[in-house]
């Protein structure tokens, strides 16, 4: 990779400026290089292909592209996708594995931390706080959503300190279908763990749309987790891909999981904080 593409989007992500109410988030456009986009384009799977995970009841499809301790994309799947890629297996699996180490590195995760300081200080305090910090790590994963997919309101698990949502499109024409930012009318908060809207019918009830989502080509959105950081995603009603890389910058909890704790306790204490502006 061209040292010119991962410093264009620390420049992006250095010169921003995040808004704070309802809860810190920001939106950068071209957070790619240029040139380097067309690519990320050009080495996304064609339709049909299996990306191995599901969530979200099937409707969301992903592969790993980095994990918890540094992995990158098996060459297996491209051998087992062959059929479904624009280039060959070999280069497929190159591009994601430079991709997940690059985008996924710790200077990136620093450069997401200092951008979103105002909520790190609420949650990372003192010396013990600074030391979770700097023990978070980067995960990223290749989304593609389609038809019927949707998320209702929530607010993110408690593990997640910063989540960032590369959005794929080749046009514009659903910016819709970008993650919405959302208060909650009753003043509904997690306290601290992470929660999800449970009602029927309409969520606009019980919601205010604060940002509309901006499902745009080369953008990302990006966000801290907080006790109302409540956000998702519309229905998506027509047959097509909605394509991201899912960013989250998370604390270490493998050890415990395997324990069985319960996530408030994997995180040694370190909830989620109060928003910025609630």
């Amino acid at each position: 990779m061209y040292p010119a593409y991962p410093s264009h989007t620390l420049n992006r992500i250095q010169q921003a400026a995040t808004t704070l109410s309802p809860y810190e988030h920001v939106v950068i456009y071209d957070i790619f290089h240029p040139e380097y986009y067309p690519c990320i384009l050009k080495h996304l799977p064609l339709q049909g292909a299996n990306y191995g995970g599901t969530i979200s009841k099937g409707l969301r499809h992903y592969v790993r592209l980095k994990d918890a301790y540094g992995n990158t994309i098996s060459p297996a799947f491209g051998k087992t996708q062959a059929k479904h890629l624009s280039t060959s297996p070999s280069k497929f699996t190159k591009f994601w594995r430079e991709f997940g180490d690059t985008f996924g590195s710790d200077q990136m995760r620093d450069a997401w931390v200092r951008l979103f300081h105002a909520t790190m200080k609420l949650r990372f305090t003192g010396k013990r706080g600074r030391t979770m910090l700097n023990a978070t790590f980067g995960r990223l994963d290749l989304s593609r959503d389609g038809k019927d997919y949707f998320i209702s309101p929530h607010t993110d698990t408690v593990m997640k300190v910063i989540t960032t949502l590369f959005y794929l499109p080749v046009n514009g024409a659903h910016p819709e279908l970008g993650t919405v930012v959302f208060k909650s009318k009753t003043s509904d908060a997690d306290g601290g763990g992470g929660k999800t809207w449970n009602g029927k019918g309409d969520y606009l009830r019980d919601f205010d749309i604060i940002r509309e989502g901006t499902f745009m080509p080369n953008t990302v959105f990006a966000f801290a987790p907080c006790t109302s950081s409540w956000h998702g995603v519309p229905l998506v009603t027509e047959n097509l891909r909605r394509d991201t890389v899912q960013g989250f910058i998370s604390m270490p909890t493998a050890q415990d999981k395997k324990k069985g704790k319960k996530k408030r306790d994997m995180v040694g204490g370190f909830i989620k904080a109060n928003c910025t502006v609630s």
